[in-house]
């Protein structure tokens, strides 16, 4: 079972949705869980949290399951990849956000190429995209060139901010 913290971001993003019948999925990617985090866990669970939201299943995400029933094994990666991307697509059913968090975290290669060609198939279906990563890795910047880009870095009182705060906790906590 993949679990997922939260953050500001989807707070946000959460009460948006639910006043403008919007849809929304995130991962949070972390170096030290790759196992757990391969495309098809993280394109699955994505999928799970956006069909959660809608009052009965979609056609597409029905099929698949059919599918899947049948054949009593798990669908194959491309028939998941593109359900998840039909699914985000149907404009009809409201405006579909996906935010992915710490995209250099996932593995390069195998398991990146895969998320990469997603967020590229996502891109081409207009889906709300947010993506987190460092600014180094050339195969992330490739997929969202083009895309509105923010960056976002700590200031040099970030530090000594923090530290002179926990050492007035640290003081305060004596005193008591």
């Amino acid at each position: 079972m993949l679990i997922w913290a939260r953050s500001l971001v989807i707070d946000r993003l959460q009460d948006m949705c639910d006043i403008n019948d919007a849809k929304f999925a995130y991962i949070y990617f972390d170096y030290k869980k790759q196992a757990e985090q391969g495309p098809f866990k993280v394109v699955s669970s994505l999928l799970k949290q956006i069909l959660s939201q809608y009052p009965s299943t979609p056609n597409t995400a029905h099929d698949l399951f059919g599918k899947f029933k049948k054949r009593l094994n798990l669908p194959q990666w491309p028939e998941l990849l593109a359900t998840f991307v039909h699914v985000c697509s149907d404009f009809a059913a409201g405006t579909h956000y996906v935010v992915i968090d710490a995209l250099d975290e996932c593995s390069e290669g195998e398991n990146r190429g895969q998320i990469l060609k997603l967020l590229k198939g996502l891109r081409q279906a207009k889906v709300r995209l947010l993506a987190t990563s460092r600014p180094y890795p050339d195969d992330i910047m490739n997929t969202f060139n083009g895309a509105s880009m923010v960056e976002v870095g700590a200031h040099s009182t970030d530090l000594s901010d923090y530290v002179a705060l926990r050492i007035e906790e640290a003081t305060r906590l004596r005193s008591v």
